[in-house]
């Protein structure tokens, strides 16, 4: 027969070899009935890789490139780690390029960060071709569904091409408060 022992806390000993240490001995195991959440640890990774398809714009205004993720968050007090990747950016002509991480929950989008990066040659017929990655760190309070997404669009004219043979992604972790 089973027996249930009800505790508030459990504590080690303040002293000794196992000072501060609750142990649970060789070839037992502690059972849970739901996850053991510590602050900081990760509680889900999710992530979205393109493989195909590709984006061209002239627009100053944000567009959004299709590189994204929605995760359902376990807390409202959860922290959020956003990575993402354009494996080749290019940009064609004068200007620059910005790119952002998008956030949008309950359909109210937000920009928790964003990214530049500027032609050196203000010629015409200048290009940059590069790899390109952006991180953010939000903390949006919520419990309902979030939508990362990367976005893009050009500066002081020209094209931004993205995709080109190349992968982009974004992974989003949800770290415990």
């Amino acid at each position: 027969m089973a027996s249930e022992l009800i505790v508030q806390t459990l504590k080690g000993p303040t002293s000794g070899a196992n000072a501060n240490k609750v142990i649970i001995p060789s070839g037992q195991t502690l059972e849970c009935s739901s996850a053991v959440v510590a602050p900081g640890s990760i509680l889900q990774t999710v992530e979205y890789v393109q493989t195909s398809g590709s984006l061209v714009t002239s627009s100053s205004s944000r567009i959004g490139t299709g590189v994204e993720v929605t995760i359902t968050p376990n807390s409202a007090s959860s922290t959020f780690i956003i990575h993402g990747y354009f494996g080749r950016l290019n940009h064609y002509d004068a200007g620059g390029v910005e790119i952002y991480i998008g956030r949008t929950v309950g359909g109210s989008s937000s920009y928790p960060t964003a990214g530049y990066y500027d032609n050196a040659n203000s010629s015409t017929s200048n290009q940059i071709s590069t790899p390109i990655s952006i991180h953010c760190y939000d903390q949006p309070s919520t419990t309902s569904d979030i939508t990362y997404e990367l976005y893009v669009n050009v500066t002081g004219g020209g094209n931004v091409y993205y995709r080109d043979g190349y992968d982009n992604f974004i992974v989003v972790q949800e770290i415990a408060g």
